[in-house]
């Protein structure tokens, strides 16, 4: 698939799980120098992020998180420059489309990375226009509370990895009981979801039918 791309866009942050890749990738590595296969490196870190809890994936959801809201934060201030008619955005606007359009999976990197990145790609469910987006569990709901408290009560702490520590240290520590608002909420968005899946699978079917 191919797409139009503008120079100086900002490029749209990583996933979590694409997060987690980065860091297990050198790890792996490192551990298995002799292992060539992209394949291989993929299908470990898959099967590793598969086993972690919730909590322990925490740190790297907080950090696609924060990656997020600086692309939607630079993305912003791209469209506004474009929209003011800016040296940049004037530039952009006189590139033909015949330069700008490149493959989906393009971006800056060596060669190695691309097929890496590649590789990882196709682990993830492919995402479809509309597609209703899988709800959060219980856990990362929690956290979405925990994380603005704990950010008003330690300012000074950066760390996204100290966050999500202190989130996950703090979930486990909660009784059943404690959880139960958190677990209903999940409860209740996962109903959601599943009534948005059904009307949009009925969709597919008649656009396909």
């Amino acid at each position: 698939m191919e797409k139009v791309k503008y120079p100086n866009k900002p490029k749209r942050p990583s996933s979590a799980f694409f997060i987690f890749m980065e860091e297990f990738r050198k790890q792996y590595k490192q551990k298995h120098p002799h292992i060539k296969s992209v394949a291989a490196v993929g299908k470990a870190g898959g099967d590793k992020w598969k086993s972690l809890s919730d909590a322990e994936k925490a740190p790297y959801v907080a950090k696609a998180d924060e990656r997020k809201a600086e692309y939607e934060k630079d993305m912003k201030a791209y469209h506004k420059r474009r929209a003011e008619g800016t040296k940049e955005g004037a530039e952009e606007s006189k590139k033909s489309r015949s330069e700008l359009i490149i493959k989906e999976e393009d971006h800056e990197g060596s060669d190695e990375e691309e097929d890496d990145n590649f590789a990882f790609r196709i682990m993830e469910k492919v995402k479809y226009p509309n597609k209703p987006k899988r709800p959060s569990s219980a856990f990362f709901i929690f956290m979405e509370e925990f994380r603005k408290q704990y950010k008003q009560k330690h300012p000074q702490i950066k760390s996204v990895a100290a966050v999500g520590k202190a989130g996950g240290d703090k979930w486990k520590s909660l009784s059943d009981a404690e959880k139960a608002p958190y677990v209903a909420k999940a409860d209740e968005r996962k109903a959601e979801y599943e009534k948005n899946m059904k009307a949009y699978n009925e969709r597919l079917q008649t656009k396909m039918g």
